[in-house]
């Protein structure tokens, strides 16, 4: 399948160029690379393509115009998963321990000593999961609800 468009508005900017705003749905089934706009954006020559909207259902999803290859990519923030390093250091029998093992699990810090050093996920102190990257979604994503609002200028 293909993405289609509805036109919102189309209109001339100082006679050299048009700009038009258009509903962009997309199908089922995302191809790698992008969806082409020929044909279903009223412009020709596309100079310039961004995203200034779109429905509930694209919250998260990124539409960017590749002026190399003319087509519509969808892209995704990677999520990072923060994790918290913790590495052991000298310590004496009265000192209190950093994190106390429950399981006897090698490299927490001891009360007696350096124990070497453990990574914990950061979700166990409370730290949130944090955006990443963005990176293209996957061969075959339905993207069957997303609608993103397209800027466009060219002639």
């Amino acid at each position: 399948m293909a993405a289609t468009a509805k036109n919102i508005v189309r209109g001339d900017v100082g006679g050299a160029g048009y700009l038009s705003i258009d509903d962009v749905t997309f199908d089922n089934s995302y191809a790698t690379g992008g969806y082409s706009v020929s044909g279903i954006i009223p412009i020709n020559n596309i100079q310039a393509m961004t995203q200034v909207g779109g429905t509930t259902g694209s919250g998260g999803y990124e539409a960017i115009y590749n002026t190399t290859t003319g087509k519509l990519q969808i892209f995704v923030s990677a999520a990072v998963n923060p994790t918290v390093t913790i590495t052991g250091g000298s310590s004496t029998a009265t000192s209190v321990p950093l994190v106390v093992s429950t399981a006897g699990t090698a490299g927490i810090l001891g009360a007696t000593g350096a124990i070497g050093t453990i990574t914990i996920a950061g979700s166990t102190f409370g730290i949130q999961q944090a955006a990443g990257a963005l990176v293209e979604v996957g061969n075959g994503t339905n993207l069957s609800s997303i609608v993103a609002r397209m800027l466009t200028i060219g002639f």
